[in-house]
């Protein structure tokens, strides 16, 4: 074989007159698939890029909302009734559940806690309301309120928990001094 030529010595006649275009077919073929593999390439990236951009955007929206709705069900915790927060809970469940794919995996468990608590602390109510004074009347108001104090610490959870999502830092109720000697 000449170190100089493609062509082996003892190639058929008819290939060394057409090794020119050959090669040029050659040479085009690599390029028109080199051009495709780029662009499908740079396509399939940009698609990629584009999902992402479009979920941070619904991201952002949601964990926005999401901050909200825990605000709304912690001061519902605090002022209304058991029957307020499941109502209230109700009507935004239907928002939680479409947007649970975007949502922090503990802030839909905090959410569903919540409401499942709240479910078991009506149920104590009505049952604590029949009892007679006594003991039994009496743990049953405990179980009531330590789960309502830890449906309070669940909901904290959830907005702590979107808060890290967006790289915001804990909100933080400053409150005065007290008064020194009391």
């Amino acid at each position: 074989m000449d170190p100089n030529s493609l062509m082996p010595a003892n190639a058929p006649s008819w290939l060394a007159e057409y090794k020119d275009l050959i090669l040029v077919l050659a040479g085009g073929f690599c390029a028109a698939f080199g051009g495709f593999v780029s662009t499908w390439y740079r396509a399939r990236r940009a698609r990629s890029i584009k999902m992402r951009e479009e979920i941070g955007r619904q991201q952002v929206e949601i964990y926005n909302k999401a901050l909200r709705l825990t605000g709304g069900l912690g001061a519902i915790l605090v002022q209304g009734t058991s029957t307020d927060v499941l109502n209230w809970m109700q009507r935004e469940n239907a928002w939680v559940l479409d947007s649970e794919v975007l949502l922090p995996q503990e802030f839909v468990e905090c959410w569903h806690s919540v409401k499942l608590n709240v479910r078991f602390v009506k149920r104590k109510e009505q049952a604590q309301q029949r009892m007679a004074e006594g003991e039994q009347k009496n743990k049953a108001i405990k179980e009531i309120v330590a789960t309502d104090a830890f449906n309070r610490g669940l909901t904290k959870a959830t907005e702590e928990a979107i808060r890290k999502e967006c790289g915001l830092a804990p909100f933080i109720i400053h409150r005065p001094p007290k008064p020194k000697g009391r």
